[in-house]
């Protein structure tokens, strides 16, 4: 799937066949938001280059579950 705002960027046979409009079973997003907590991520990216496989894993988890966790919380707000 292409999120609709990449979507106009792509060939026009794109715009059907990887629209989040016609796929089944999705609801109406942006579809933006899949990709918006890398930006915050990407701070990280310096410390993130030196660290091994396992420690490098953990935190990529730990600072999204973080999101997640932030996300929920703050619907309210």
């Amino acid at each position: 799937l292409v999120p609709k705002f990449h979507l106009a960027a792509h060939i026009e046979g794109c715009a059907d066949k990887f629209s989040f409009n016609w796929t089944k079973n999705v609801g109406r997003t942006c579809g933006e938001l899949v990709e918006s907590n890398w930006a915050a991520l990407g701070m990280m990216a310096t410390s993130i280059c030196e660290m091994g496989f396992g420690h490098r894993r953990d935190t990529i988890n730990d600072a999204m579950c973080d999101w997640n966790w932030r996300k929920a919380t703050g619907e309210s707000e």
